[in-house]
């Protein structure tokens, strides 16, 4: 069997995250690293830390100096980081955001300088909305807020997968007990009906919200 292509590893990682099997996923990322992968090399070395992150929880340990999943995911994240050419390229982007939402979880402070520094170099949706989550994780309600308005406004402009965002935005009002704005982002989801995207939004809405909430929000 020919070696498959990155594109191909990344589908099958999608549907492996989907369903939880992360250290599933950390084999397969694994045993391509022992390929010869050339440029591929620190992209995959970044899905490795993201399923290492996500498997690292299933024992519900979150201190970053003993969970060994943690240790691994920052170690990558470091190692890729210094060795970029600038924090302009997106491998190096994508680490810094990722680093600080690992550093987030595990109640770092240091993970605001490091997002702060990186949507400062380059404001994105993608660095808003993790700079905002960094700030949700540590309990800053009113920032968190200020900065998902930033994602919502630049996901906007870009034209991204509004029906995610409008998504994620009530997940988040939720959270915080606001039920009233989770409401009215679920309503402005339902007009995105044509987008490609929203099946799977609204599929995905169910796992955060009981059926009267969706049908008074979404009909």
């Amino acid at each position: 069997m020919g070696i498959m292509s990155i594109n191909i590893i990344e589908d099958r990682l999608a549907i492996l995250g989907r369903k939880g099997h992360w250290s599933i996923g950390v084999k397969i990322i694994e045993k391509r690293l022992q390929e010869n992968i050339g440029s591929e090399k620190d992209k995959l070395l970044l899905l490795l830390a993201s399923f290492l992150y996500h498997d690292s929880f299933k024992n519900r340990q979150y201190d970053i100096n003993s969970n060994e999943g943690l240790i691994r995911s920052v170690r990558i994240c470091e190692e890729i980081i210094k060795k970029g050419k600038s924090l302009k390229d997106n491998i190096s982007i994508n680490a810094n955001i990722f680093l600080a939402q690992i550093l987030a979880t595990a109640g770092e402070k240091r993970a605001i300088t490091i997002a702060r520094r990186t949507h400062r170099i380059l404001a994105s949706p993608l660095s808003s909305n993790r700079l905002a989550n960094v700030y949700e994780i540590l309990g800053n309600v009113e920032l968190a807020k200020k900065y998902y308005a930033e994602h919502e406004r630049l996901s906007l402009k870009n034209g991204d997968k509004m029906a995610y965002v409008y998504l994620n935005l009530a997940v988040f009002y939720k959270n915080i007990g606001d039920i009233e704005t989770a409401r009215i982002y679920l309503k402005k989801m339902k007009t995105l009906k044509k987008d490609k995207f929203y099946k799977t939004a609204s599929r995905a809405a169910r796992l955060f919200f009981n059926k009267k909430t969706i049908q008074q929000s979404c009909g």
